[in-house]
């Protein structure tokens, strides 16, 4: 159906139908939407209604800027009582979205396919094959340099190259019924995964897992990119999208980021042209690990006259935020604050890179009735950001950084613990405590500032500022010895100790630990007695000779 000029206020398509206004009657806690039923007219037909539970869930349906046009007041009537808001948006307080009610709300799917899209033109099926080998030739040289951080940090320098490509076969080289199942490792910890249902740390059920047929009700971005990201490690190079137009966008958009034909969705020239941007941005090549991908922008350029709040919100159905540490900003947003490289170092999706401005324990998101946490706040190339988490304390404490100094702060992982939350009543009076199930994120916190220092000036100089780098010298310069021993072209030498600078320097932007290289004193063996002072010298000294060796 095509849009009308009104699109951007005045009018709201839901489940398909188009209504002019929109009638709330909900409660308030401390300002904020915390439930209740919204009903959406057409002159004086209701053509839908809602009960909803949360804001969260507000925000999915009716879109952020009505969710605060409710919450500000535009359209109450004079005799809603305390604590409740109720009235009608409608003309410039109306904000368009197209939108579904939870009950008809349609399933999203994406399908792994054979025939090829006949529709695709020539050269976008040359672009897609093209893209298809690019990664795959990334994906391989990725590989290897974990390959080669792992033989430095174990001190393994007496393995050869070809060992090690052997070695790290197995781990690439899946069986068939294996592949047909794999689920990325970034995936697994962003989602809590029971039989073939994967949920959000607040347990709403994010998509179900059906081998060859992967389904969400959700338009969430997180979920798009995991889902594409599953179909990429299962081998998928055709799928087929279903759902609603914002699913089949989103997908067709990250499928083609990796080379995957889409069938489903036909793209305007507008994102077309945005595809193309993305790409020129990244260079052209892009490796599809969640981990890895670069950032999207949000789409300036997109006939939609608003991005779904999917994107930028909890998912839908959420009841309520259980405690401080579940963080739907780091678990279901998470856009990247950078264009891929900060201080000249690759960082991976998710992270947030910026100016350190502030941090200190505080209430959640400074409201007086949450629970005490911790929270950043960084400058970033889009503005200001501010995480919130317990551990953030220890993150930031250990990563030594400073207000002014560049950080990367990422969240790493999470455990469940029993969380206590604050009551209470209808008049915002605290009546008691319970407790509840939540989920602790684990955040680490790097140094941009340390890994610009690492990949740009002289080993002396930074390690008398930063003497906690001088393990990561101390890898690089075994990578070095590793290198003269194993290639005898010196471009070789210098293109492997350029990969293990790299990684190492990612490391450390990304906060991770850089271990100094193991060596042990190995005995020295003992010379026969009748060989004398004479002996020839002259041959290079036999290994059990050496008086230090790597270990494993």
């Amino acid at each position: 159906m095509a849009e009308p000029a009104f699109n951007e206020n005045g009018a709201f398509n839901i489940n398909g139908q188009w209504a002019t206004g929109l009638r709330y009657e909900v409660k308030l806690d401390g300002g904020s939407f915390a439930g209740g039923t919204i009903k959406f007219i057409n002159g004086r037909k209701q053509v839908a209604s809602a009960k909803i539970a949360s804001r969260e869930e507000a925000v999915e349906i009716i879109g952020e800027r009505n969710v605060e046009n409710i919450e500000a007041g535009k359209g109450k009537e004079k005799d809603a009582t305390p604590g409740t808001a109720k009235g009608k948006l409608q003309a410039e307080n109306l904000s368009f979205k197209q939108s579904y009610t939870t009950d008809k709300k349609p399933v999203n799917e994406i399908e792994a396919t054979i025939e090829r899209d006949t529709s695709l033109d020539k050269d976008v099926q040359a672009f897609l094959a093209k893209r298809r080998e690019e990664m795959a030739r990334s994906r391989q040289q990725r590989l290897q340099n974990e390959r080669i951080v792992s033989t430095e940090e174990r001190g393994d320098y007496g393995a050869d190259t070809k060992t090690a490509t052997t070695e790290a076969t197995p781990g690439i080289s899946q069986s068939v019924e294996d592949r047909a199942k794999a689920v990325p490792d970034a995936v697994k910890q962003r989602f809590i995964q029971v039989d073939n249902k994967f949920h959000f740390p607040d347990k709403t059920l994010a998509f179900e897992d059906h081998g060859r047929k992967l389904a969400t009700r959700s338009e969430n971005q997180e979920v798009v990119r995991s889902v594409v990201a599953i179909a990429h490690a299962r081998g998928w190079e055709r799928i087929a999208v279903r759902g609603t137009e914002e699913f089949r966008r989103a997908a067709w958009l990250e499928a083609s980021l990796t080379g995957i034909e889409v069938s489903g969705y036909k793209p305007t020239k507008v994102e077309k042209a945005h595809l193309a941007t993305l790409l020129e941005r990244q260079g052209g090549i892009r490796e599809n690990s969640i981990e890895e991908r670069e950032p999207r922008e949000r789409e300036t350029g997109s006939t939609r006259p608003e991005q779904s709040p999917a994107a930028s919100t909890a998912p839908a159905g959420s009841k309520r935020t259980l405690t401080p540490d579940v963080d739907h900003e780091a678990a279901a947003e998470t856009p990247s604050d950078h264009h891929g490289t900060a201080a000249g170092v690759k960082l991976r999706d998710g992270v947030i890179a910026g100016q350190l401005l502030e941090h200190g324990e505080a209430n959640y998101k400074h409201d007086p009735k949450k629970e005490k946490s911790y929270y950043v706040k960084v400058q970033t190339e889009r503005g200001e950001r501010t995480v919130w988490g317990v551990d953030l304390c220890r993150a930031v404490d250990e990563s030594g950084a400073a207000i002014g100094d560049r950080v990367a702060i990422e969240k790493v992982g999470s455990k469940s613990v029993t969380a206590k939350e604050r009551v209470f009543d209808k008049d915002g009076n605290e009546v008691g405590e319970r407790a509840v199930d939540a989920h602790r994120n684990r955040w680490q916190v790097g140094s941009l500032e340390k890994a610009e220092a690492f990949t740009r000036y002289d080993r002396a100089e930074v390690v008398k500022k930063h003497p906690d780098l001088a393990p990561a010298y101390g890898t690089v310069a075994a990578a070095q010895k590793f290198a003269e021993k194993q290639f005898a072209n010196k471009e070789d030498q210098a293109r492997f100790v350029s990969i293990a600078r790299q990684v190492v320097a990612e490391k450390i932007a990304h906060g991770e630990n850089v271990p100094a290289p193991k060596i042990r004193e190995a005995k020295v063996q003992g010379r026969p007695k009748d060989q004398g002072k004479d002996q020839d010298r002259s041959g290079p000294p036999k290994p059990r000779e050496a008086n230090q060796e790597f270990a494993r």
